[in-house]
């Protein structure tokens, strides 16, 4: 019953996007596919997964239906700017704080690295990922690699993939991006920033194409990069894996488990319980975080931001059926039911919905580097929102940070525009 009710509400939101913005190349689509598959999927109890419940099934469709209702009518609102459109992308990055922040990030990941090889060594990535976040390092070396190390990472990614794509020459960004994909494998053992990555370019393609940057509507997508980066997850995934898991099996777990897990989760009725999220922290958790982290450290208290608070509840395993232990990712919709309840899912969809219309508004009519990063870098957030609400981490807000540092306006190409008016 309800995957024909996923199909129903994606076809009408395709329908309506087509007939009003004569495109189905929106961010709306874009949730409401990842929701309406994963969704459909989850109620089928593949390899033994329980049935998500009624309840997952109504908080998913609250969300497809309230992120398309206040996308279209915050696109409706936000009013289009006179400034005539530059023709080809405005801002470039700051090549200096790029190669200055990776350096000093490669050096203080490198105690990290040495101890990720001799695990490596003794029991492959099986090992490592036990230890990848216990054990590895100190706390205080694991917290800075997640919040300031990984952003750089992250945002030397993207701009890196920008400019392979439009074409634009930037000396060693490439190198410096690939060197920061594959030290994150390597320290971390994980593949989740390597699928980020693939989506980030997959994300940027489609943008640069389809909205005709830099006169790229004829580009083709490099199918060397796909290949690599899907070759690369594979390998990962089976270097991983216990029992010998299929990939198909653990494409599907990898996407739909959080479902199930949501399930669980819910069945133990822990909201407004103890762990409860202060309203408002989670949802604008990549800003309240990051104002939480030096005040924590200046009086020396320990950190309880809202991220916190919820891994303190994600972190433990259950069991989702099938003998499948799973932890960390419960959708979007926990941690937005942590800080309002029922009502936090419709305020924190909205949210995404208005930000992801924004930064599309403003680089429809800007065209600077700076947005169509960020463009991307949200894509991704509501691409992954069908395993967590990734704003509300520190990381998310340091990214944002790092993207702003590591680009500039090009002043002559603004006067120039100016004086065409």
């Amino acid at each position: 019953m309800y995957i024909l009710l996923y199909i129903v509400v994606f076809m009408n939101v395709l329908l309506l996007t087509k007939m009003k913005y004569n495109t189905i190349l929106k961010p709306n689509i874009l949730f409401s596919l990842m929701w309406c598959i994963c969704g459909s999927i989850s109620t089928l109890g593949l390899y033994g997964m329980y049935n998500t419940s009624h309840t997952v099934n109504f908080y998913a469709l609250t969300a497809i239906i309230t992120f398309n209702f206040v996308y279209i009518l915050s696109n409706d609102c936000i009013k289009s700017s006179k400034i005539k459109v530059a023709k080809g992308i405005i801002g470039e990055v700051r090549l200096v704080y790029i190669y200055l922040l990776n350096i000093i990030s490669w050096i203080f990941i490198s105690r990290i690295l040495v101890n990720s090889l001799k695990i490596i060594s003794t029991g492959g990535f099986k090992l490592l990922r036990i230890y990848a976040f216990e054990g590895l390092a100190t706390t205080i070396e694991l917290t800075i690699s997640q919040w300031l190390v990984t952003p750089i990472f992250e945002a030397t990614v993207i701009l890196a993939i920008v400019y392979t794509i439009t074409k634009k020459k930037a000396k060693y960004l490439k190198i410096i991006a690939i060197i920061d994909i594959l030290l994150n494998i390597i320290t971390f053992g994980g593949r989740y920033f390597i699928v980020k990555s693939l989506i980030y370019y997959i994300i940027a393609f489609i943008v640069i194409k389809f909205k005709n940057i830099n006169g790229l509507s004829r580009i083709k997508i490099n199918k060397k990069v796909i290949i690599i980066s899907i070759s690369l997850i594979a390998f990962l995934t089976s270097m991983r894996s216990w029992n010998g898991t299929s990939i198909i099996k653990e494409t599907v777990l990898y996407f739909t488990s959080s479902f199930s897990f949501l399930d669980s989760l819910l069945k133990e009725n822990l909201i407004n319980d103890k762990f409860n999220i202060i309203p408002g922290t989670g949802i604008l958790g990549f800003i309240y975080n990051i104002i939480l982290v030096p005040i924590t450290l200046l009086l020396g208290i320990p950190y309880r931001g809202s991220d916190y608070n919820l891994t303190q509840i994600t972190s433990i395993p259950r069991n989702i059926g099938g003998g499948i232990n799973y932890n960390a990712l419960a959708t979007m919709i926990y941690p937005l039911l942590l800080d309002f309840g029922y009502i936090g899912i419709i305020i924190g969809t909205a949210f995404l919905a208005i930000l992801a219309s924004f930064i599309e508004r403003m680089l429809d009519r800007s065209n600077k580097l700076i947005y169509l990063c960020m463009y991307i870098f949200v894509g991704n957030i509501i691409f992954s929102s069908v395993m967590n609400y990734y704003l509300i981490f520190p990381a998310t807000g340091f990214t944002i940070i790092m993207l702003i540092i590591l680009t500039k306006n090009n002043k002559n190409r603004i006067e120039e525009i100016n004086k065409n008016e």
